[in-house]
Parts: C-alpha cells; sequence; structure tokens
C-alpha cells in the first residue's frame, strides 16, 4: 500500500524567513525562480517532507542531509528510505517507500489532440482516439502521469519523446478530488493507494523561524 500525503501550498506564505532548514538545493531553486507558485510547490514540498519524515520516520528532521542524483532525483543521504515529491495548480504529493518509488499528480484539463500524440505511442493514441471529450482528459493523464512516475522512479530525466517510453511494471492510479478540482495520480510499487491531506498551521510555520 502506499500513502500518498498531499498538501495545498496555495495559502502558504513566501516570507523565506519564516521557514527553517531548507535544503541547499531547493533554497537555490526558490531563489532563482520569479513564478510564486512554484515557489510556493517547493515550500510546501519542504513543509510536507519535513512533516511526513519527522512524525513518522526520524526524531529531528534538522539532522537530515539530502544529496542528488546527476538528474537531480533526491535521497536522504544515510538512509534506505526513498521518497518522491510532485506537485500541480499548488497542490503538492509526497509518497514514501523502503525501495525506489516514483509519484506524479496532475490537475486534470483539456487537452488537445497533438499533445497526445506527441507524448502517445501507437497504440495509446488509438485508444485515445476513440474516447469521448471528457474520457479522453482523464485518459491522457493516466498515460502522463505514469510515464512521469516511472521516470521518476529510474531516476532519470523524461525523454524529449515520452511517446518511446515503454513501462515494464504495473502502475496504480488514483482519479480525486483535491480542494475542488480534479487530480491524478500515479504511483509505483503500489498495490492500493490512500491519500492522507496534510495541513501545516501558520503556527508550526511560525515555530520554525
Amino acid at each position: 500500500m502506499a500513502v500518498v500525503y498531499i498538501l495545498n501550498a496555495n495559502n502558504l506564505t513566501t516570507d523565506l524567513l519564516l521557514y527553517h532548514n531548507i535544503d541547499n538545493k531547493r533554497l537555490e531553486k526558490i531563489k532563482n525562480s520569479k513564478n510564486n507558485l512554484f515557489i510556493k510547490e517547493q515550500l510546501g514540498s519542504h513543509l510536507l517532507l519535513n512533516d511526513v519524515l519527522e512524525n513518522t520516520w526520524f526524531k529531528d528532521t534538522n539532522q537530515i542531509e539530502y544529496y542528488y542524483n546527476e538528474n537531480g532525483k533526491p535521497y536522504i543521504k544515510g538512509s534506505n528510505i526513498y521518497f518522491s515529491l510532485s506537485h500541480s495548480n499548488g497542490i503538492v504529493a509526497l509518497t514514501i517507500s523502503k525501495e525506489e518509488i516514483g509519484l506524479d499528480i496532475e490537475l486534470i484539463k483539456d487537452v488537445k489532440d497533438n499533445l497526445a500524440r506527441r507524448i502517445m505511442n501507437d497504440e495509446e493514441y488509438m485508444i485515445y482516439q476513440n474516447l469521448d471529450k471528457q474520457n479522453k482528459k482523464v485518459y491522457f493523464f493516466e498515460v502522463w502521469t505514469s510515464k512521469e512516475a516511472y521516470i521518476k522512479k529510474l531516476g532519470t530525466k523524461i525523454t524529449l519523446n515520452p511517446s518511446n517510453i515503454m513501462i515494464d511494471e504495473d502502475i496504480l492510479l488514483k482519479h480525486t478530488n483535491i480542494s475542488g478540482n480534479e487530480y491524478m495520480i500515479a504511483v509505483t510499487n503500489a498495490t492500493s493507494i490512500t491519500i492522507d491531506e496534510r495541513y501545516i498551521p501558520k503556527e508550526l510555520i511560525k515555530k520554525e523561524k
């Protein structure tokens, strides 16, 4: 079973003075971005990861050191605990495992056929073409999140031609509603998905100052 932890980062403050112990790689991303939503998603990822790790796996997250592989996939130094983070439209998702794992979350929205053609192989696109508009949207994000989750598990970058990605394992999908919007979640190495929505209160952010 995979537990997918969810945090709505849309209402988070972007005042970095209120956050503590952000790892250098994430802090660099934040400081180099002018996209307010991206910054909130990065801060939400930091808060959610610390909250779950501290309450489930570690007594003191201040002692955690992160390192990144050549493609930017994060790991916890000196630990056999693996995690995968994803974000979409201000919603941050996290899953943790004792083996390599990949997670993707995407807001379900209208898509154009030329985008579907670009990311799908011939068999996938044939299925897509035979669906009505609503089911086309859902199927598109089933395919897209599956490929993203698989690539994130492998720790490589998604190719310029996603239609060539061949997934050689089962990917579990969950179509769910979060904060009034539809999302698709894909997780590798899972037999079931449980959603755990977290709320990081303002007083916790202040405590980290």
